[in-house]
């Protein structure tokens, strides 16, 4: 489960901040079809006023502007929401190695290890 939640986490992340060529689809993918994720909620817990308009504004919206999904990663940085799911990433995959070190020594085990080092690393 931790594992898991380390491998959604950097996912969000690098909906936002990945390089599409890389990804194989557009920043913001969760954005344009509506999707929540862990920085939208987050963001949306934590951001008032215009930029909680924006915000939400912008949720949905399939043709997202450069302008625009330019300022909504501004406000995800600011409101600390990108930091947060880079964190709880890290805080989960380090969760799991502590499952995982429970466990008789293996290769199985080792992998399930190596993953979770991955997950959180993983570039884009």
């Amino acid at each position: 489960e931790d594992l898991g939640i380390a491998y959604q986490s950097r996912d969000d992340v690098l909906d936002i901040t990945g390089d599409p060529y890389i990804m194989g689809k557009p920043r913001f993918s969760d954005v344009r079809t509506g999707g929540k994720n862990i920085i939208l909620i987050h963001a949306l817990k934590n951001t008032w006023g215009a930029k909680k308009d924006v915000l939400t504004g912008l949720i949905g919206t399939r043709n997202l502007r450069d302008e625009d999904a330019e300022r909504l990663l501004t406000i995800l940085q600011e409101s600390g929401s990108v930091d947060f799911a880079n964190e709880l990433g890290k805080t989960t995959a380090t969760r799991a190695r502590g499952q995982l070190a429970k466990l008789s020594s293996s290769h199985a085990r080792n992998l399930l290890e190596d993953t979770t080092y991955f997950v959180t690393n993983r570039p884009a």
